[in-house]
């Protein structure tokens, strides 16, 4: 390709070759990449005829394609019939990336959503749980949409519908676009600190995209095409919106009003270094931290949602029932915690639930193996106290020592598997 450049470069030389209006003042006669070679010139006769000799001088082609832009019909034929080649449709994709003089539209950018939905139906066929699920849409069907959110500013349908893919992929398994989502995809898609699953949000992702492009506007000079026919020498952060710009470049000047007086941005700014993650948190929703997400993550038992029943008065002991009292307040739920601690071996009694939480807090900083198991046991207390007491609500008899066995099958169950905690567990069983 060298010395196909090299050969293109003469045409500087030649009279009877005519730049095209954006390629002249850095004399641009081709652009290679690494499948793909594009060739420009002014849409006369005289121009592509020079062009087609060096090209030819290089090799022959049979797949090569001419794109006109503002041309007459006449014209056209005359310049189709100089290369021997077809006329080809706008727009053209490049790398996969469709190119264009116009804002692209959904249809130019179904190729993004029928590769999702092909990934998801060749998973669907598959039994995976809901962590399989969250791995494949973090992994695979994200980096299959992030090439495109790189580059170009994508329409928010096209955003919308593969998010849609997506949030039905994850609670029901397969791609066909259902109401079934127990959590709105803007909660899924906050951090896992904030009480989320840590899905990258599309919409906001390709603004961070963008911002990207915007500082290496600002802070590099290598970008010679647009500071030669755009900025012409000015800063991009104070260069105004025309209506002749193009959409790209209206696309990125929104952007840049944008994040322009953001405190992320003007950090960046003063640091010289531009992270799009940190973009990214700043362009996201402000979301207060939860409290649980020590406790529900890096947890060995199954994360469960637990709903209130709206009852003034508790079915054990009469009293006005509210969370604190129902976890560890009541004598009833006190006792099977209490068991719970027992088969661990630890010695005391049952706090009231911020003790308990808090404590529960503390024991997820450690690393030791009794520690994990002390979490994921107190983890399923909570969740089969809960549905021990709904079962006495609704009038059905459940003896608490099954229930205490329920616990401790499941925490065995769960724990077993992990190789360091094998020896204590086969301890808790021989006592």
């Amino acid at each position: 390709m060298e010395y196909l450049n090299r050969i293109l470069q003469q045409l500087d030389y030649n009279k009877k070759f005519k730049y095209h209006s954006k390629c002249k003042k850095l004399k641009i006669v081709n652009l290679s990449f690494a499948d793909d070679l594009l060739l420009f010139s002014r849409g006369d006769v005289d121009s592509v005829q020079q062009v087609m000799r060096a090209f030819h001088t290089f090799s022959q082609s049979t797949k090569c394609k001419t794109y006109f832009g503002n041309v007459e019909d006449h014209v056209k034929r005359d310049i189709l019939k100089a290369t021997s080649f077809v006329e080809g449709p706008l727009p053209f994709t490049c790398l996969g990336i469709p190119l264009s003089s116009k804002k692209l539209s959904v249809q130019n950018c179904i190729t993004l959503v029928d590769k999702v939905v092909c990934r998801i139906r060749h998973w669907s066929s598959r039994l995976l749980s809901f962590a399989r699920r969250i791995q494949l849409i973090k992994s695979v069907l994200f980096s299959i949409s992030n090439f495109w959110l790189q580059c170009l500013p994508i329409p928010k349908a096209v955003i919308g519908r593969v998010e849609a893919i997506c949030r039905s992929f994850l609670w029901s398994g397969t791609d066909t676009i259902t109401r079934k989502s127990p959590v709105s995809w803007q909660k899924v898609c906050t951090p896992k600190n904030r009480g989320g699953l840590n899905i990258i949000a599309l919409y906001n992702w390709n603004r961070a995209c963008l911002t990207r492009h915007i500082w290496n506007l600002s802070g590099k000079d290598d970008s010679l095409w647009i500071h030669s026919y755009y900025i012409k020498g000015r800063d991009i952060m104070h260069v105004q919106m025309k209506k002749t710009s193009s959409w790209i470049m209206k696309s990125l000047l929104k952007a840049r009003d944008a994040v322009r007086d953001m405190q992320e941005w003007q950090r960046m700014m003063q640091h010289g270094k531009y992270t799009a993650r940190r973009m990214y948190f700043a362009l996201c929703e402000a979301v207060q931290d939860v409290m649980w997400k020590r406790i529900m993550f890096n947890n060995y038992a199954r994360p469960y949602v637990i709903n209130m029943l709206n009852h003034n008065t508790c079915h054990f002991c009469q009293e006005v029932e509210t969370q604190s009292h129902l976890l560890f307040e009541c004598q009833a739920m006190r006792i099977i915690w209490y068991k719970v601690l027992t088969w661990m071996g630890i010695n005391r009694s049952p706090g009231n639930w911020e003790n308990e939480f808090n404590g529960m807090l503390g024991e997820c900083g450690k690393k030791g193996v009794k520690s994990k198991i002390l979490v994921c046991a107190f983890t399923k207390s909570v969740h089969e106290g809960w549905k021990y007491c709904n079962q006495m609500v609704f009038g059905e008899a459940v003896e608490v020592q099954k229930v205490v066995s329920k616990i401790i099958d499941t925490v065995v169950y769960r724990c077993w598997p992990k190789v360091k905690l094998r020896p204590h567990i086969s301890n808790l069983l021989m006592v």
